[in-house]
């Protein structure tokens, strides 16, 4: 993508806390024709919203037409994966739209906690041994807690996220099943596959399930209740659920 323009500035517009949280030595990655400017979310004062509708690049997790309408636009870029945000019957035809990614580590790291935690009662274990009692130990049946190591973890949606918790679950010694809109191979990281119109049979092969569909019309339309459905309470709102059958 090429942003000269006859010598003239390129104006980048970080919209919103998002985006200015990267601010900071932000300048100092471009050359000195890059002109930044740090917006708020809310673009309520009239030189705001000048400086919005004159940006060649904005940096922000949402464009529609409530905002004002920047024509020379080139690139809109998210700080992150989602474009949720986005209507892009709002864009120029000039704009290209870009998304990152970088938190699928943070965010695996996150499900497994989840699956650990319901396997292993670490805050009651905790709360007891305080108080001086070592309530979870090997002995008595009541005192045994569950483990990962064996079960089998079910991932809906195989893209950055489900790959960096596949790499995990493997670590604890757990078997990994896919579905996924397009074909999964097995391999070292996934022990078995399925397609979207074969969910009954993954419902019924895991222990563990983790939703990790991107936010968009399509897995926000009727049918993804209706795939979830089968789980029934096993399945909880939140976009990661640690559901055990």
């Amino acid at each position: 993508m090429n942003f000269a323009n006859n010598g003239s500035m390129i104006c980048i517009v970080l919209h919103g806390e998002a985006a200015s949280a990267f601010s900071e030595g932000f300048a100092d990655l471009l050359n000195d024709k890059a002109e930044i400017t740090v917006l708020p979310d809310s673009l309520l004062d009239e030189a705001d919203k000048q400086t919005y509708a004159a940006a060649d690049v904005i940096v922000g997790v949402k464009f529609n037409t409530t905002l004002p309408r920047p024509e020379m636009l080139k690139l809109l870029h998210m700080p992150g994966a989602g474009f949720e945000g986005v209507d892009f019957r709002a864009l120029p035809a000039s704009a290209v739209v870009c998304n990152c990614f970088g938190h699928e580590q943070a965010i695996a790291e996150y499900a497994m906690m989840a699956l650990l935690m319901r396997q292993v009662p670490i805050l009651d274990a905790d709360r007891l041994l305080r108080k001086g009692e070592w309530a979870y130990r090997s002995g008595p049946a009541q005192t045994v807690h569950a483990e990962v190591a064996g079960k089998t973890i079910g991932l809906l949606g195989f893209g950055h996220i489900g790959k960096a918790i596949a790499v995990r679950a493997k670590a604890f010694e757990m078997k990994v099943h896919v579905a996924n809109r397009s074909p999964v191979p097995t391999s070292s990281l996934v022990d078995r596959a399925f397609l979207l119109n074969e969910l009954p049979g993954f419902w019924a092969s895991a222990d563990f399930f983790v939703v990790s569909l991107p936010l968009i019309a399509e897995t926000t339309a009727s049918w993804v209740p209706k795939l979830l459905r089968p789980c029934g309470p096993r399945l909880s709102s939140s976009t990661l659920a640690g559901a055990r059958r």
